[in-house]
């Protein structure tokens, strides 16, 4: 009897050993996440930050990458409005007008020109621009606090030299027209050195997204490879470990009767 009452813990530990390894293979083929050591683990913790903070570096991007877009924009608007304004200095200087045609195409080139002061003033996401002094971006594109890991990109400052020359012009007069002509073909070069600028902008915002994007990638796949289970050989082990457990309790209900059976001689 002594016997048995010394196998039962050894046989019950061995019951809870197998059921716990069987709960964590079958955990490990459910989750497809594998069970590592310390160190394993230490690392992906590690690269899992990593990848979170590439994750916010490229919202980040793709938030710069909007307020630029918006600029382009805005930048295209302005040139037609300047164009437009072109049409009408040409048309009021050719002479031949009335002071009172030359007066309702002055009203309509300054209300062009109202529309280039709102196109700038409204080219900003979030009070965000590339376009007012005052704006511009800094982009978190690295890990680190180094100058490396931050791009920069300036503001044209287009309230000034763009908005403030635009409203300032006038074709009430044929020498106004004249000299708005000049003024206007200048604000055009401008603008066109503008537009170089922000496609500047944009394409190395593309770049820094393409980089962050692929290292963030190469982390996960990394995470990945350090977690990814082996379906076959999990497979393999619960099936073994199915069969231990299938002994351990056939054990468990021999001690059992060899129990009863002592029991029922002293009875």
């Amino acid at each position: 009897m002594n016997l048995i009452s010394n196998l039962t813990p050894v046989l019950t530990q061995g019951v809870n050993s197998i059921q716990a390894q069987i709960a964590t293979t079958q955990n490990q083929l459910a989750t497809g996440i594998k069970q590592t050591n310390p160190a394993i683990q230490g690392i992906v913790t590690r690269l899992s930050a990593n990848i979170s903070q590439y994750s916010s570096i490229s919202t980040n991007v793709t938030a710069a990458q909007n307020v630029v877009a918006v600029g382009q924009t805005s930048l295209t608007t302005i040139s037609s409005l300047i164009t437009q304004m072109q049409q009408l200095a040409t048309q009021a200087a050719s002479g031949g007008l009335s002071s009172t045609d030359l007066a309702s195409l002055n009203t309509t080139f300054t209300a062009l020109a109202s529309q280039i002061s709102a196109a700038v003033s409204n080219a900003s996401i979030n009070s965000t621009t590339v376009l007012s002094t005052g704006g511009g971006l800094t982009v978190q594109i690295g890990l680190t606090t180094a100058a490396s890991s931050t791009a920069a990109f300036g503001t044209l400052g287009f309230e000034t030299s763009v908005v403030s020359v635009a409203t300032a012009l006038s074709i009430s007069t044929g020498t106004a027209a004249s000299a708005s002509i000049t003024s206007l073909t200048a604000l055009l070069t401008t603008v066109s050195t503008g537009q170089s600028n922000l496609n500047a902008y944009s394409v190395s915002l593309a770049a820094d997204q393409s980089a962050v994007t692929s290292l963030g990638t190469n982390l996960q796949s990394t995470v990945n490879s350090l977690q990814a289970v082996d379906q076959t050989a999990l497979q393999a082990q619960l099936q073994q470990l199915n069969n231990q457990q299938s002994v351990d309790y056939y054990l468990v209900s021999q001690m059992n009767t060899a129990a009863q059976a002592v029991l029922s001689i002293f009875r």
